[in-house]
């Protein structure tokens, strides 16, 4: 998925005030709405570095699990 898709799904669940808790990498994410909004302002200032892939993974498998 394009990180421009990823990102704007990942705004719309912000949007819906998830209050359910989602594992990612077998860490429990208690609360949604920062980890989004983090892992965003991380791949917005790293993109192109090899960086990027790790956040754009987290946030992906999040976006995934959510759905």
């Amino acid at each position: 998925m394009h990180y421009d898709q990823l990102k704007s799904k990942a705004l719309e669940l912000t949007d819906n005030q998830l209050n359910q808790f989602v594992k990612v990498d077998g860490f429990k994410i208690l609360d949604n709405r920062k980890f989004i909004e983090s892992h965003i302002a991380t791949l917005d200032a790293h993109r192109g570095n090899k960086n990027f892939m790790s956040f754009y993974f987290r946030l992906l498998s999040f976006v995934n699990d959510c759905k």
